[in-house]
């Protein structure tokens, strides 16, 4: 067996910065190799020379998964460089607040792209190879918001439905193979991907309402090697799985016209 052959390699979206890139620091300082996908030059320059550090392959595709083809660019990108990918992380995501009615159709379109297109058609790609190899891991990282179907929010909600229906689907599909998919369900994360003033995510970080990117990333790691169905960091976020199906409507709406966080906001982690 070649080294090429022998390395393990993990292929992680939107690994810049936030989730995507602690998971992909604590994966190559367990010695894989990392393919990283991001779409912002200095981060990527920066990310790269971080995980440089460790004593691994580190592999970079500067790209914008808003696009319709860029599942398909990072399948040839790994092909051209002979990569064979044992874990795969969709992590990439779009951060929208507003009423659909009021978003233009190519940020609607962006977001179907990246939440919901892009991300099949990676499962597709390497999830077929996984299942040929019968061995490799696949990470999808949905939200919390997934539960929530709030006013101005339906179509980050509703598309990170998608990619929890997603998960546990294709979990099924390929567990014969020996290949294992965990979904990612975060609550608030204590990274700029938010539209929050610093010092309300230091306090709520404090008291455990959001969680650091790297804890996060530990959580979904070890689920992910444990063939967990599902994991969901932080005990308050498993505690508002729970709760939040069963508000009345009448508070959702209240929520709605009474907080500026679902006010129109539009935030990028890709």
């Amino acid at each position: 067996m070649t080294h090429l052959q022998s390395r393990k390699t993990a292929l992680i979206t939107g690994a810049t910065s936030g989730i995507g890139f602690h998971c992909a620091d604590l994966l190559a300082l367990k010695g894989y190799d990392v393919v990283i996908i991001g779409r912002n030059e200095a981060k990527m320059n920066k990310a790269k020379a971080l995980l440089e550090k460790h004593p691994v392959q580190v592999h970079a595709l500067l790209l914008d998964l808003t696009q319709a083809d860029s599942a398909q660019t990072i399948y040839d990108f790994c092909q051209q460089k002979q990569l064979h990918i044992d874990i795969l992380i969709c992590n990439a995501g779009m951060y929208m607040v507003q009423c659909l009615a009021d978003t233009p159709p190519k940020e609607i379109e962006k977001v179907v792209n990246l939440h919901v297109l892009n991300p099949s058609l990676l499962c597709h790609y390497f999830g077929k190879h996984m299942k040929e190899k019968r061995e490799g891991h696949i990470l999808i990282v949905s939200s919390l918001a997934a539960y929530t179907p709030f006013p101005t929010l339906s179509l980050y909600a509703g598309s990170k439905r998608y990619l929890s229906h997603l998960s546990h689907a294709i979990r099924s599909e390929l567990k014969p193979y020996n290949v294992s998919v965990t979904n990612l369900c975060p609550g608030g994360v204590s990274t700029d991907f938010f539209p929050t003033i610093g010092s309300v995510i230091r306090l709520a970080t404090r008291f455990h309402f959001m969680m650091t990117p790297q804890k996060v990333a530990q959580k979904a790691l070890k689920a992910m090697f444990k063939n967990k169905k599902k994991v969901t960091p932080g005990f308050y976020n498993r505690i508002l799985i729970a709760l939040i199906p069963l508000l009345p409507q009448c508070i959702i709406d209240y929520l709605h016209t009474h907080t500026s966080f679902f006010s129109n906001q539009m935030d990028y982690e890709i």
